[in-house]
């Protein structure tokens, strides 16, 4: 990892009551990319989250692909759900970021 680039790190899976869900350290970079991502598999991107001078990312998601992407504030971190987080991966990498896995996140397919 260089100076200048900016990474999300997974740092563990937890289970919550909406299933298994990826916490994530990310910078505030990564926020409209976040935001950007499908919610769930009924909906599509969403570039109205995105800053006005931030060009739309050419991805295209698979129709199963959903975040349903929360912000945990007492952890101070994104959650997201981890069946899909590979892809999320992808799309991270798309848009510039790097992205490590970290030790508590066994399980999870490293696509790195």
């Amino acid at each position: 990892m260089t100076e200048d680039t900016l990474t999300i790190v997974a740092e563990e899976i937890v289970e919550t009551r909406f299933g298994e869900k990826v916490y994530i350290d990310s910078p505030y970079e990564a926020k409209q990319y976040i935001k950007f991502m499908p919610w769930s598999a009924d909906d599509g991107a969403n570039p109205e989250e995105l800053e006005s001078d931030t060009q739309v990312p050419d991805f295209e998601f698979s129709d199963e692909f959903e975040t349903h992407a929360s912000w945990d504030a007492d952890e101070y971190k994104w959650a997201l759900d981890a069946t899909t987080f590979n892809e999320a991966i992808e799309f991270f990498k798309s848009v510039g970021f790097e992205v490590e896995i970290g030790d508590r996140v066994g399980g999870l397919q490293q696509t790195l």
